[in-house]
């Protein structure tokens, strides 16, 4: 376990998890020793000596809020579907006894404190935040991932919260497309300064919007996303924090489960995005079902379906709901016109037109975020230089 003051009870009423870890943490019986503790960090529970281990996870979520809960058992394969269930709705994670020294050495200690803040301050409940990090997330490509991240962030800035969006869409890396910012810095000049972010800040890295976003974009290259690891994502969202009211991460199509697991982490909601393609639903199901194996409790997933049609043949938003397990916050009707103008003008849809499409993003951003005024209507100022810019390219 890295850093010195780290704090881990080894709840284990025989003392057996000692045989494991050697000299790490401290070793307590009973629940009661393990509630007396201030400071927690991490609890590792033994799921082999412990008799009633639902009853003893809810009693330390409840007692000890913000700590790191890991149940350490002899066979994964063994454990229950009730006892996935309860580990994900709490934050927990299970891990085999023989995984768990080096499940604690990489366990960043960072990572413990954010959570520690954020369920503290929400009474144990990510949930009960109103959405202040939101990964947006879309496992197949081409379901409008990115439209649905870059008009939500510019909602949530243009009502006057301070906001940030993530482009970590690194095949692409299409989001400063629909903002008009065709210039400036990437994530690579960023990642050799990650660590000081909490003091430098973010402005010489992020391209700021006249709505009041700040950009922080991928990478000018596909073959350059490899340089962008999973730390440097785990270090700018810590960051963020401290500087963000809103930060919405705008996370990698396909499989690329390690960026896309760092995002999630800190976030209070995970908005997936499909279409009726059943297809697209498929793969939605199998990311949120993996998403849900690695601790990412079920509370936090709402799932919205793009390019909406009523009738036909395809699955309703109902359906598509009950087939994923997650409630359906809303659907987008599909106005390809209204899309294809916004791009070639630089401007998200919901900055340049007041039709269907932009009535149904408003409504999304209001379910994700109430109190936001999304209603509010302003056509951002471009500056002349950028406009001359768009019309010699």
């Amino acid at each position: 376990m890295t850093g010195p003051s780290r704090r881990v009870l080894l709840m284990s009423p025989e003392g057996e998890l000692r045989s494991y870890l050697g000299d790490e943490g401290v070793v307590v019986r009973t629940l009661d020793e393990v509630l007396s503790h201030d400071n927690v960090d991490v609890i590792v529970v033994d799921g082999s000596a412990i008799s009633n281990v639902p009853a003893t996870l809810r009693a330390l979520s409840a007692g000890m809020p913000g700590t790191e809960i890991i149940l350490a058992v002899a066979d994964l394969e063994r454990l229950s579907p009730e006892d996935h269930r309860l580990l994900n709705s709490i934050g927990g994670s299970v891990v085999s006894y023989e995984q768990l020294s080096t499940h604690l050495r990489g366990l960043n200690p960072i990572t413990v404190d954010v959570k520690r803040l954020l369920n503290v301050s929400t009474g144990g409940d990510f949930t009960a935040l109103p959405a202040r990090c939101v990964a947006v997330l879309g496992p197949k490509g081409g379901v409008g991932k990115t439209l649905m991240a870059v008009n939500l962030a510019f909602l949530v800035a243009r009502s006057g919260m301070k906001t940030l969006l993530v482009d970590l869409d690194l095949a692409a890396s299409d989001a400063s497309v629909h903002l008009g910012l065709l210039e400036g810095p990437t994530i690579l000049d960023m990642i050799p300064f990650v660590d000081d972010l909490p003091t430098m800040g973010f402005s010489k890295f992020v391209r700021s919007h006249p709505s009041g976003l700040d950009l922080v974009t991928g990478v000018p290259r596909p073959e350059l996303a490899e340089m962008v690891e999973p730390s440097h994502v785990r270090s700018l969202l810590v960051a963020a924090f401290k500087y963000y009211s809103f930060i919405i991460v705008d996370t990698p199509a396909g499989a690329t489960v390690d960026l896309t697991y760092e995002s999630v982490e800190f976030c209070n909601y995970c908005l997936l995005v499909t279409t009726q393609d059943p297809c697209a639903v498929r793969q939605a199901g199998t990311a949120l079902n993996t998403l849900l194996r690695m601790g990412i409790p079920s509370e936090r997933f709402k799932v919205t379906v793009n390019r909406y049609a009523d009738g036909g043949a395809l699955p309703t938003a109902a359906a598509i709901g009950r087939f994923l397990g997650a409630s359906v916050i809303g659907t987008v009707r599909q106005e390809p016109a209204a899309v294809g103008q916004a791009l070639v003008r630089g401007i998200p849809v919901v900055g340049c037109t007041d039709d269907g499409i932009t009535r149904d993003l408003k409504r999304i951003a209001e379910a994700l975020c109430p109190g936001i005024k999304a209603d509010e209507t302003r056509e951002p100022a471009f500056s002349i230089l950028q406009l001359v810019r768009r019309l010699i390219r």
